[in-house]
């Protein structure tokens, strides 16, 4: 069956892209538990698309959209303009925040460009969602890539005037082939965003960290495979860093 699409719905979007950190391993620990996951994404993805009680409706509403597959979900704006660009970074942040609520660790990137979508052919289709998928995917930890691009327009625009940006530079490990490597980029600055919903006030360890996450691995953080404790390992760097804790 042939397809035409209709390429005035292209436009100039931010896409962000997000799937769950360990997600292969969760359905081979534990598919119901898995499918459990697959819930909370959906509820804590109807959460970050209503209008954040802080914001502005008439800055926040019906700017974000948002779908859902499995484990992989994709958050993108009507335009691209200076409130676009606000929302995408509010829409991520709390999807990110209600996620980890329930125990589920993200991953995601957050780009630009143009993005085509169809809602009635149930088509989504660019280069943005390329990008923010291949920078959430390779990246070993749970956290926030922003391409390059968005954070230059985060800061020509000033979108926040708080005392501390939401978008900072960061060395995020990356894979490389069977190795990592360390790469020098934009992220989204979640743990101080929502450090007021932190319970604990000290360094926090990896061990500590992953017990959120039992549920879907099981047994205990040293019983895990390396690969996966690498991850959360440098999750927990970022934290600490974020947070201004010493770790030890």
């Amino acid at each position: 069956m042939e397809i035409k699409m209709d390429y005035q719905k292209w436009d100039n979007r931010y896409v962000a892209y997000f799937d769950v950190l360990g997600f292969r391993e969760a359905v081979t620990n534990n598919v119901n538990e898995a499918c459990g996951v697959l819930e909370d994404i959906r509820l804590s993805l109807e959460e970050a698309l209503k209008t954040p009680s802080e914001c502005d409706p008439a800055f926040f509403k019906d700017r974000v959209d948002g779908i859902c597959f499995s484990d992989s979900i994709i958050l993108f704006t009507r335009s691209d303009g200076p409130a676009d660009l606000g929302s995408i970074l509010i829409s991520s942040g709390h999807f990110f925040a209600r996620a980890l609520y329930r125990c589920v660790p993200l991953r995601g990137g957050i780009s630009h460009g143009k993005f085509c979508v169809d809602f009635a052919k149930d088509l989504y289709c660019g280069i943005p969602l390329i990008t923010a998928s291949d920078s959430a995917e390779n990246a070993q930890w749970s956290g926030i890539v922003v391409e390059g691009s968005v954070a230059d327009r985060y800061r020509e625009n000033h979108i926040n005037d708080a005392e501390r940006q939401f978008i900072v530079k960061w060395d995020v490990m990356f894979k490389d082939g069977e190795a990592q490597k360390k790469i020098s980029c934009w992220v989204f600055d979640w743990p101080w965003v929502h450090r007021n919903n932190w319970k604990v006030d000290t360094s926090i360890s990896a061990e500590l960290y992953s017990k959120s996450f039992k549920r879907m691995f099981g047994g205990a953080y040293k019983d895990w495979s390396e690969y996966v404790r690498r991850k959360y390992d440098n999750t927990v760097s970022f934290v600490n860093t974020s947070l201004g804790r010493n770790t030890k």
